[in-house]
């Protein structure tokens, strides 16, 4: 607090305050007086000129005389050559001395023995022909002494008032003008702890002080958005690690499933033709035949499953999207459905709104839409019927499968969405060429779509279901 700048203008006003009245005091005790002195000098050698003038053109001296004697307090006193008195205003008889005067006077300082003071003298002696007067002026100098004793008393009691009154408003002033400083400073402080919230007012005059707070405002800013920024990208940057860790394990676990569903067919293959090669006796051909082209058949439908996954994500596969009915596309795939199921005893319901229409790819959305109907034709247990429902949901549309049969665990339904994911944790091949990839299929290809896919208990079952994006329809 000792060394704010408020306490520091206020010390240096009152400083600067005091400086001027202590040169002022000094310049009046020490150079007044002889000032005084000098000028009362000089207006006694012109009040001797001009009594001369006057002498020497027989003029009046009284009107002269009597501005130096009331306004300056210069007394004057002139005999004639008789030493009579001539002129004087004092009202008592002047003995002269006319050793005293001279033709060329000078004014002197001499101790006033009747009265006991200092007094200027100057004693003249004035010739006009044949005619000789004695002038003496003097004026005391005591009054010189009680104007300069009067002038000091009254510097101080003013210097008192000044310095009070400058102190006061040196001090609000000096507040006033830190008040923003402090702000400053504040402000600053906030920045380096990273708190960008409060912001410096910017004054209308516009001074420094308010180009100081415009550039702290500005120095603010930008430090805000370039943290911001820093931020965003460093967490975008955790998100890329993070995202590049899980790619690489789904990598991993891609390669390990890759492996596994291929080992079994393959080792089949090999193991079957080896021993018709072979010719080894006792084996019954057709059989072998018959395993071969099941096991061909399942190994070229894993194959076709993961090229397709892999064009769809890495955009080869090119969708081509327009204006798509999916309520007769479903129609039209639950009708096809329907003759398959019967030959099982499992009946098909569906429940579908008429005209939605979506915008999408017909080929890619009937491969979804096949995809969750053979799951749950795979997963149903017992006679009980399979639900297809299409519905409208205002700006999507809903597409929603049920089932009777197992019931995911909520562990695996975090998971199901994922390539090569079971249920069956032995990877035990399924009927067909199952092999954990139909619903991942159906993610990848509603995600294209720009829709949302879910999969929900129910009290017999399992529902799943897909929602996309309605498409424009324009009536003919």
């Amino acid at each position: 607090m000792r060394r704010s700048i408020k306490n520091k203008v206020v010390l240096y006003v009152v400083l600067l305050i005091m400086s001027v009245i202590l040169l002022q005091v000094i310049s009046v005790w020490f150079f007044a007086k002889p000032y005084f002195l000098a000028t009362k000098e000089t207006q006694m050698y012109n009040m001797y000129n001009d009594v001369k003038m006057s002498i020497l053109i027989q003029d009046d001296i009284t009107d002269i005389m009597s501005h130096y004697q009331e306004a300056e307090g210069i007394h004057i006193a002139i005999w004639d050559t008789k030493l009579n008195l001539v002129y004087t205003k004092e009202n008592k008889e002047l003995t002269v001395d006319p050793k005293l005067f001279s033709s060329d006077p000078i004014v002197e300082r001499k101790l006033n023995k009747t009265t006991n003071s200092e007094r200027l003298y100057l004693y003249g002696k004035l010739t006009d022909g044949a005619d000789t007067y004695f002038v003496a002026i003097d004026t005391p100098i005591s009054a010189i002494d009680r104007s300069i004793e009067l002038i000091n008393n009254m510097n101080i009691a003013i210097a008192s008032i000044v310095l009070l009154i400058g102190g006061i408003l040196s001090w609000f002033w000096a507040t006033r003008f830190t008040k923003p400083i402090m702000e400053i400073d504040q402000v600053a402080r906030n920045v380096s702890k990273l708190d960008f919230t409060k912001k410096l007012e910017v004054k209308s005059s516009y001074d420094e002080l308010s180009r100081l707070s415009e550039s702290i405002n500005l120095m603010s800013d930008h430090l805000s958005s370039m943290i911001y920024n820093l931020s965003e990208a460093n967490e975008q940057l955790e998100q890329d690690v993070d995202y590049q860790k899980k790619i690489d394990q789904m990598r991993k676990e891609f390669i390990a499933n890759v492996s596994h569903e291929l080992k079994s067919p393959l080792g089949l293959l090999v193991m079957y033709c080896d021993n018709l090669k072979n010719d080894v006796p006792g084996i019954d051909k057709d059989f072998y035949y018959d395993v071969i082209m099941d096991e061909s058949t399942r190994l070229s439908g894993l194959v076709t499953k993961l090229l397709e996954i892999s064009s769809l994500e890495n955009g080869m596969a090119k969708m081509v999207f327009h204006q798509v009915d999916l309520s007769n596309l479903v129609t039209w795939l639950c009708s096809k459905k329907e003759v398959m199921f019967s030959n099982y005893g499992i009946p098909l319901e569906w429940v579908i709104e008429e005209r939605l229409y979506v915008k999408g790819d017909a080929f890619y959305l009937e491969q979804a839409i096949n995809n969750f109907i053979d799951n749950a034709f795979k997963h149903t247990n017992g006679q009980e019927a399979i639900r297809v429902e299409l519905s409208d949901l205002g700006t999507e549309v809903k597409f929603t499968v049920t089932n009777t049969g197992d019931i995911v665990s909520s562990e695996d339904l975090e998971h199901i969405w994922e390539s090569f994911y079971k249920v069956d944790k032995s990877h035990t091949p399924s009927k067909e060429t199952h092999a954990g990839l139909g619903l991942y299929i159906v993610k990848t290809i509603i995600e294209s779509h720009n829709g949302s896919y879910n999969a929900r208990q129910t009290d017999s079952g399992m529902e799943f279901s897909f929602t996309i994006p309605k498409g424009e329809f324009i009536v003919a």
